[in-house]
């Protein structure tokens, strides 16, 4: 597992499973369900051949993290940098 000291932010787009939560679901209605396309936003934790972890929220000072999400990589079809805005002065 590759890990980054400094993490880097991102957009991750990635295909999500869709279900039906009825216990008795209409056939075509069943056919006609797609995957979601997401766009979740975070920082980089950790990326495998496998799977790319981000967290939404970090403590930079201390070792906390929250709202953490692991993508199977053959379901992203996009990650895209985030360069922070700079606060002028």
């Amino acid at each position: 597992m590759e890990s980054n000291p400094k993490p880097e932010l991102v957009v991750v787009i990635w295909e999500d499973t869709a279900a039906l939560e009825e216990t008795w679901s209409d056939e075509e209605e069943a056919r006609e369900l797609k995957p979601g396309i997401m766009h979740s936003v975070g920082w980089i934790l950790a990326k495998t051949p496998k799977y790319l972890t981000i967290t939404s929220s970090v403590e930079f000072d201390g070792e906390l993290v929250g709202d953490v999400n692991c993508i199977p990589l053959g379901c992203i079809r996009e990650i895209k940098q985030v360069r922070p805005h700079e606060k002028s002065t």
